[in-house]
């Protein structure tokens, strides 16, 4: 099969939605498929993300985008994420050739998400993404919660509910450290809920001893100063670090020194940030928001609501637990990416779905 993932940036600076392209592509190619990535890429990091991903084409411009799709016909143009008149111009000409298109939102459809710039993503939805997303074969939601979502919006869509996968990587966990560290990894952005993560780290007091937190991520509209300013307030210093950016050797190392992971967001789709530290074999502090509440049930998460007090109590409750009970949530946490989210499972997923949408399969049983 010809498989195209379009996609809005093809380098970091699309975070999570760039990790599930790469991904994805690589397993695509893996099992014979012909794939390629579209999308606009920074010249600095041309090199180390075509070495990545050699089937990178780097479009720069809609005019470019369109050329790219109409010159190589393939069987389904899967396109990652909207609001982006970039991501329009190839579903224009992908729709002109007659190929499939699923679009993946990536949570952007999230309720709590279309409250953020709310006349531009109306001004969007009349103008080109409406149509977009009532004229696609099919919607690609990450778990059946976003699925509501798309459907209260788009009552007549096909939806796909596939969730997000991730490569396992070798870890062994150390024996227990007196310097306990907690990591945030991921964009630096108020929906991610920092700041009450901040303020709940002060909150939690004498149970915070002996724990550093780490907020590692890309800044993302000024979010940055405003959570070192908040830590300044607080007087911490000392204990919490805003490093910035981490990618590739640096991030896996990030979260091999790690002893738990913490992601306290208003909004998400399904967050790769949890999956990977999953598959690091780390505790898990998140919000019912990520949309993985089967990390509770299966012991490999601690469930609080966002707001700094919820966010206080959860930590409470993750610091109270001693090393063998946290060696025991991050290893359940292993088993679920293992027997739910690795990139095989997601894959034949996906390949079903193509193939179906190219009348090759009956429908699969994961369409709504």
């Amino acid at each position: 099969m010809k498989i195209t993932q379009l996609t809005n940036y093809a380098d970091n600076r699309g975070g999570g939605v760039s990790e599930v392209v790469f991904e994805l592509a690589a397993s695509f190619a893996a099992r014979g498929h012909e794939t390629r990535i579209i999308g606009r890429l920074l010249s600095d990091q041309a090199t180390s993300m075509s070495a990545r991903a050699p089937y990178i084409e780097a479009c720069s411009t809609r005019t470019a985008v369109s050329r790219a799709i109409s010159l190589t016909r393939g069987h389904i143009l899967h396109v990652h994420g909207i609001w982006a008149p970039y991501l329009a111009a190839g579903q224009r000409t992908a729709r002109r050739a007659g190929i499939p298109i699923v679009i993946s939102p990536h949570g952007m459809l999230d309720p709590w998400a279309l409250t953020q710039g709310k006349l531009k993503k109306r001004i969007a939805l009349a103008s080109y993404e409406g149509k977009n997303l009532a004229n696609a074969s099919c919607i690609h939601a990450l778990n059946s919660a976003e699925a509501d979502a798309v459907r209260n919006l788009l009552p007549a869509a096909r939806i796909a509910v596939i969730p997000n996968g991730v490569s396992l990587p070798s870890v062994q966990r150390s024996d227990e450290k007196a310097d306990k560290v907690l990591l945030f990894l991921g964009r630096i952005h108020p929906k991610k809920g920092i700041l009450d993560l901040v303020e709940g780290f002060s909150l939690a007091g004498s149970f915070a001893d002996g724990w550093r937190l780490i907020i590692a991520g890309w800044d993302d509209g000024g979010h940055r100063k405003d959570v070192e300013e908040r830590v300044k307030a607080l007087g911490l210093e000392d204990r919490i670090s805003v490093p910035g950016p981490a990618f590739g050797k640096q991030k896996s190392q990030l979260l091999s020194n790690a002893t738990a992971f913490a992601l306290t967001s208003y909004s998400e789709g399904l967050p790769m940030s949890i999956l990977e530290a999953w598959s690091y074999s780390l505790p898990v502090l998140m919000t019912p928001e990520c949309n993985l509440s089967i990390g509770g049930p299966a012991g490999a998460a601690v469930l609080c609501n966002a707001g700094p007090r919820a966010v206080a109590n959860g930590l409470v409750k993750l610091f109270s637990m001693n090393h063998t009970a946290r060696v025991r949530m991050g290893e359940a946490g292993r088993k679920l990416v293992e027997q739910q989210f690795s990139w095989p499972n997601i894959t034949s997923q996906f390949e079903s779905l193509y193939a179906w949408l190219n009348g090759v399969e009956e429908k699969p049983d994961f369409v709504w």
